[in-house]
């Protein structure tokens, strides 16, 4: 079944999505890092990552939270978000 959403609406409606439910949590810099449509499910997998202004000593030095928001194709709701870990880098 074909979905009524293009790559443009899907990134669209899920940083503005993670705008909204983090607003009380002064978020900035929303960016696009991944974005992929799960044809088996109908849904689109939209990793954006965002600053959390001061909330840890990892957002004080330019760290990043990374959330993957799930959004149904078929309808556009989101219907899920889950935390994306990377793995951790050591210095050389």
């Amino acid at each position: 079944m074909q979905g009524k959403m293009d790559t443009r609406a899907a990134v669209n409606t899920a940083k503005d999505w993670l705008l909204e439910i983090f607003a009380d949590e002064e978020v900035s810099s929303p960016r696009l890092e991944e974005i992929q449509l799960d044809h088996g499910a109908d849904a689109w997998e939209v990793t954006i990552s965002f600053k959390r202004d001061g909330k840890s000593l990892a957002d004080v030095f330019g760290g990043r939270t990374f959330k993957v928001v799930r959004i149904d194709d078929r309808t556009g709701e989101v219907v899920g978000m889950t935390h994306r870990s990377l793995p951790e880098v050591s210095p050389r």
